[in-house]
């Protein structure tokens, strides 16, 4: 009987370990979602910021080629030179063209700037999901652990107490019934 309480006792115990190693992982992997889930939001504010930034870039370059296309206006009239006619609508052309080039430079540059940020906050939200999938998968292990471990200290018992049978009583005959004198 003894053999069958130690057995149980450790079933149970390890049963109890199980479920708290199980809750452990579960945990660590919630918390590890909870980190994907803020990097995803981040990601999307970056992207949002990254946008904005471009933006505002585009603006600001836009701003100083219409000073610079004004400048040249005026020392072109300065110079006497008819200012849309001839070299001097050339030359401002030719910078539009420039400002054209570079205005699609900044814009593909914003939108690979926003593309990575959505990229990273896609892979962010995929790590979030497998956590949470790994979260789910330990508890589920850590059940099944748990039974296992309980069926087989339940098994112990069982075989300790069939083991005790014998040894114990029972056998027919052996106690108190010897030979008479």
């Amino acid at each position: 009987m003894i053999q069958a309480g130690k057995a149980s006792a450790g079933g149970i115990m390890q049963a109890q370990g199980y479920k708290a190693e199980a809750k452990f992982k579960a945990h660590a992997h919630r918390y590890n979602e909870m980190l994907a889930k803020r990097n995803a939001q981040q990601a999307r504010l970056g992207a949002q910021w990254a946008g904005i930034r471009g933006g505002i870039e585009q603006q600001d370059f836009l701003d100083e080629f219409h000073k610079f296309q004004g400048l040249v206006r005026a020392n072109q009239g300065k110079s006497m030179a008819q200012i849309n006619t001839g070299t001097s609508a050339l030359v401002q052309l030719e910078n539009a063209r420039e400002a054209d080039k570079n205005v699609a430079a900044l814009k593909a540059q914003t939108s690979s700037q926003v593309l990575a940020q959505l990229e990273r906050a896609n892979a962010a939200d995929i790590e979030a999901k497998t956590q949470r999938y790994y979260a789910d998968v330990a508890i589920k292990v850590g059940k099944y652990k748990r039974k296992q471990a309980l069926f087989s200290a339940l098994l112990g018992i069982g075989e300790a107490g069939a083991a005790g049978i014998g040894t114990y009583g029972g056998g027919g005959g052996s106690s108190g019934g010897g030979a008479v004198e």
